[in-house]
């Protein structure tokens, strides 16, 4: 790329630059789309050597700030998943800390994580489950179970003991289908994040037993990479007669 060129697309990305300080979703929003500008760039896999730092000195941003830009646009692909990143995390702080976290592959641009298999056996042994209704056909829990492509957010679970384990990015929508189906008749046991200061936990999780579990779990992917999770779970059980909050300290 041409000095020439390098120059309009600074230009660019310091437009978008002045975007990051408005609302704190609208500058999460431009964080992503000043990524997927600089993402446009690479040459195969990587940027132009150097380039980052020249980014840097033209915003007037640290290096780690724009690596963290680039990182969350390769991640995040899509403006629908930025926008279920900012209701979920409602702050680039927490997107950073959470989605971003080096020490876990947990992002909403990998959804789909495999339950740890002795946590899961411990609430199957309790609930005895029919049903996995946000899973692959490689980390389902149960026999019957739904894919991405049989929508389990469109079917019907009346009549169900279901264990979920939603898409992060999309949590919000699993914990409202969960409290529905369990006000209507379900068992639904949902292992989540324990974000007791975002809207979705308090819309749902208070008409459920509320199970805080101490410490980290670790997750396995399809291709079987594991890591702890760079926040704390919780395990919400809606159905009839289910209400509390308990402390578990799992064995």
């Amino acid at each position: 790329m041409t000095a020439e060129l390098f120059q309009l697309d600074d230009e660019r990305l310091r437009l978008l630059d002045r975007k990051v300080d408005a609302a704190e979703g609208d500058g999460i929003l431009a964080r992503w789309e000043f990524g997927r500008e600089l993402l446009a760039e690479r040459v195969g896999k990587q940027l132009p050597k150097g380039r980052l730092d020249e980014v840097a000195a033209a915003i007037g941003k640290s290096r780690a700030e724009v690596t963290k830009r680039l990182t969350f646009a390769s991640r995040f692909t899509t403006e629908h998943e930025v926008r279920n990143a900012i209701t979920n995390f409602d702050s680039w702080f927490r997107i950073v800390n959470e989605a971003l976290a080096s020490t876990a592959h947990l992002s909403a641009a990998k959804d789909e994580w495999s339950t740890p298999e002795d946590l899961y056996q411990i609430l199957d042994d309790e609930f005895r489950f029919t049903l996995d209704p946000c899973s692959s056909d490689l980390n389902c829990k149960t026999a019957r179970h739904y894919t991405m492509l049989d929508d389990g957010l469109a079917q019907s679970w009346a009549g169900e003991i279901v264990f979920m384990n939603p898409p992060y990015s999309e949590v919000d929508q699993w914990m409202a289908k969960a409290l529905d189906e369990g006000k209507n008749g379900a068992t639904v046991v949902a292992l989540v994040p324990s974000r007791t200061d975002v809207g979705w936990f308090w819309d749902t999780a208070r008409y459920g037993e509320v199970r805080l579990i101490r410490g980290r779990l670790h997750f396995v992917d399809d291709e079987g990479n594991t890591g702890p999770a760079p926040f704390p779970s919780v395990v919400v059980v809606f159905g009839p007669d289910r209400e509390g909050v308990h402390f578990w300290d799992l064995p």
